[in-house]
Formats: C-alpha cells, structure tokens, sequence
C-alpha cells in the first residue's frame, strides 16, 4: 500500500467502517480512503469526489487476491490503527511514508 493523495473521482466499492472507504479511482485503481466520517451513510456504487482531507492508499495487486479479499480478511480497527502510526511516523519524521500491502494470514497467521 502506498499514501497518495490528489484530484480524483472515486466509485465506492464497500465502506469498511465509518470513517474509511475501498474504492475505484478514476483509472480503476483499488484504493482506501480514510478520513472522519467518509464512511459514514456511503453506499456501494456511489460516486465521492471531495476527498482533499483524506489519506488516499494505493493497494498493490500480488496476483492471488483482490483487494476487496484482502480488506475483507482485516478487522477494520487494525487498519485506522496502522493509520494512527503512521502519519505520527509522518509528523515526526517530516516525510511520506511508503507502504506496501502484503498478504497477511501469511505473515499474522492469528488474524
């Protein structure tokens, strides 16, 4: 997973919780979206294009799993967490912060 951040339109393909989103962006890209309260009332399908509060996340495909499957087999509270940790990495070390999404049963095998 990679942060990003731009103009782009986004179709929702599920809301994990209220305040984060998976979605399409307008090159038909897997992305989460977190932000307070972007969840919050959004229903699959719908269009989103004011995102400029969000933290815009870029899944890498690894050829086995879509992201919907991957973000399916993740409690939602690890992912605001993860989110947490790393814009206070971010703030701290005055940088942007890459991440890529591996496949976790088989790295947390208990998740």
């Amino acid at each position: 997973m990679s942060a990003r951040g731009g103009a782009f339109t986004y179709r929702i393909i599920k809301a994990l919780n209220n305040n984060s989103l998976l979605a399409l962006d307008s090159d038909h890209h897997e992305v989460i979206l977190i932000g307070k309260g972007l969840g919050f009332g959004r229903k699959n399908g719908e269009r989103l294009e004011d995102t400029h509060d969000a933290k815009i996340y870029t899944l890498t495909n690894d050829g086995n799993n879509s992201a919907l499957q991957k973000i399916n087999s993740i409690n939602p509270i690890f992912i605001e967490i993860a989110v947490q940790i790393i814009s206070e990495a971010e703030k701290n070390s005055r940088t942007s912060i890459k991440i890529f999404c591996c496949p976790w049963p088989t790295i947390l095998p208990w998740l």
